[in-house]
Protein backbone atom coordinates (compact mmCIF):
# COMPACT_ATOMS: atom_id res chain seq x y z
CA UNK A 1 0.00 0.00 0.00
CA UNK A 2 1.17 3.70 -0.83
CA UNK A 3 1.87 5.86 1.62
CA UNK A 4 0.80 9.23 1.43
CA UNK A 5 1.96 12.68 3.11
CA UNK A 6 0.35 14.70 5.17
CA UNK A 7 0.60 18.07 5.57
CA UNK A 8 2.31 17.49 9.16
CA UNK A 9 5.21 15.89 7.66
CA UNK A 10 4.03 12.20 8.90
CA UNK A 11 2.82 9.40 6.71
CA UNK A 12 -0.75 8.18 6.90
CA UNK A 13 0.23 5.31 9.11
CA UNK A 14 2.10 7.97 11.73
CA UNK A 15 -1.16 10.23 11.71
CA UNK A 16 -3.19 7.71 12.80
CA UNK A 17 -0.74 6.86 15.60
CA UNK A 18 -0.67 10.60 16.48
CA UNK A 19 -4.05 12.13 15.78
CA UNK A 20 -4.82 11.55 19.64
CA UNK A 21 -1.79 13.87 20.32
CA UNK A 22 -1.96 17.77 20.79
CA UNK A 23 -0.47 19.31 17.74
CA UNK A 24 1.82 22.36 18.89
CA UNK A 25 3.37 25.05 16.99
CA UNK A 26 6.24 26.52 17.19
CA UNK A 27 7.69 30.07 15.41
CA UNK A 28 10.74 31.27 14.82
CA UNK A 29 11.19 35.19 15.17
CA UNK A 30 13.60 37.96 14.58
CA UNK A 31 15.02 39.86 17.63
CA UNK A 32 12.25 42.48 16.77
CA UNK A 33 8.94 40.56 17.61
CA UNK A 34 9.26 40.47 21.49
CA UNK A 35 8.54 44.11 22.38
CA UNK A 36 4.99 44.06 19.77
CA UNK A 37 4.21 40.48 21.35
CA UNK A 38 4.87 42.36 24.95
CA UNK A 39 7.72 40.19 25.90
CA UNK A 40 10.51 42.60 27.80
CA UNK A 41 13.45 43.39 25.33
CA UNK A 42 16.67 43.13 26.38
CA UNK A 43 17.42 46.75 27.45
CA UNK A 44 14.02 46.38 29.70
CA UNK A 45 15.37 43.33 31.43
CA UNK A 46 18.23 45.31 32.89
CA UNK A 47 15.56 47.04 35.01
CA UNK A 48 13.59 43.88 35.90
CA UNK A 49 16.61 42.26 36.57
CA UNK A 50 16.94 44.86 39.63
CA UNK A 51 13.42 45.09 40.29
CA UNK A 52 13.36 41.38 40.69
CA UNK A 53 16.78 41.28 43.11
CA UNK A 54 14.54 43.97 44.78
CA UNK A 55 12.13 41.65 45.78
CA UNK A 56 14.12 38.66 46.91
CA UNK A 57 16.07 40.86 49.29
CA UNK A 58 19.91 40.29 47.76
CA UNK A 59 21.12 43.16 48.84
CA UNK A 60 24.83 43.01 48.01
CA UNK A 61 23.88 41.82 44.27
CA UNK A 62 21.52 44.47 43.96
CA UNK A 63 24.27 47.16 45.15
CA UNK A 64 26.75 45.62 43.09
CA UNK A 65 24.42 45.12 39.86
CA UNK A 66 23.14 48.94 40.27
CA UNK A 67 26.50 50.14 40.47
CA UNK A 68 27.92 48.53 37.34
CA UNK A 69 24.55 49.14 35.40
CA UNK A 70 24.91 53.37 36.46
CA UNK A 71 28.69 52.98 35.68
CA UNK A 72 27.74 51.43 32.40
CA UNK A 73 24.73 53.89 31.61
CA UNK A 74 27.75 57.16 32.15
CA UNK A 75 30.02 54.96 30.09
CA UNK A 76 28.02 54.55 26.93
CA UNK A 77 26.52 58.16 27.26
CA UNK A 78 27.47 59.66 23.59
CA UNK A 79 27.95 56.32 22.27
CA UNK A 80 25.23 56.14 19.41
CA UNK A 81 25.96 52.71 18.55
CA UNK A 82 25.66 51.44 22.76
CA UNK A 83 22.77 50.84 24.90
CA UNK A 84 22.89 49.19 28.64
CA UNK A 85 20.68 46.06 27.95
CA UNK A 86 21.00 42.90 30.00
CA UNK A 87 23.78 41.16 27.39
CA UNK A 88 26.28 44.00 28.17
CA UNK A 89 25.42 44.14 31.61
CA UNK A 90 25.56 40.17 32.28
CA UNK A 91 28.96 39.94 29.99
CA UNK A 92 30.83 43.38 32.58
CA UNK A 93 29.65 41.26 35.21
CA UNK A 94 31.09 38.11 33.87
CA UNK A 95 34.91 39.76 32.86
CA UNK A 96 34.73 40.46 36.33
CA UNK A 97 34.06 37.41 38.20
CA UNK A 98 36.87 36.23 35.83
CA UNK A 99 38.91 38.96 35.69
CA UNK A 100 41.81 36.78 37.63
CA UNK A 101 41.66 34.43 34.53
CA UNK A 102 41.97 37.16 31.64
CA UNK A 103 45.30 38.10 30.56
CA UNK A 104 43.86 41.38 29.69
CA UNK A 105 43.71 42.41 33.24
CA UNK A 106 47.48 41.41 33.80
CA UNK A 107 48.15 43.68 30.67
CA UNK A 108 46.91 46.62 32.20
CA UNK A 109 48.21 45.83 35.62
CA UNK A 110 51.56 45.79 34.56
CA UNK A 111 50.85 48.69 31.77
CA UNK A 112 52.75 46.57 29.36
CA UNK A 113 55.37 48.61 26.55
CA UNK A 114 53.68 47.20 23.80
CA UNK A 115 50.09 48.04 25.27
CA UNK A 116 51.41 52.00 25.49
CA UNK A 117 52.34 51.47 21.84
CA UNK A 118 48.89 49.86 20.78
CA UNK A 119 46.63 52.78 22.31
CA UNK A 120 49.07 54.88 20.17
CA UNK A 121 48.55 53.02 17.00
CA UNK A 122 44.93 53.06 17.58
CA UNK A 123 45.00 57.01 18.56
CA UNK A 124 46.90 57.55 15.28
CA UNK A 125 44.97 55.69 13.09
CA UNK A 126 41.42 55.65 14.29
CA UNK A 127 40.94 51.90 14.16
CA UNK A 128 42.69 48.92 15.50
CA UNK A 129 45.27 46.14 14.08
CA UNK A 130 42.90 43.84 12.76
CA UNK A 131 40.81 46.38 11.36
CA UNK A 132 43.64 47.83 9.61
CA UNK A 133 45.28 44.70 7.70
CA UNK A 134 41.39 43.78 6.13
CA UNK A 135 41.06 46.92 4.73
Amino acid sequence: MAETSIGNGCNNSQSENNKNHATEIMLFLGAGASLPAGITGVEGMVNKLIKDLQKISYGEYLKIVTEVTEFLRNWVKGKEDKKVDIELLLETIEKMENINNDVISLLFEKKATFLNRFENVIAKNGQGILLSTMA
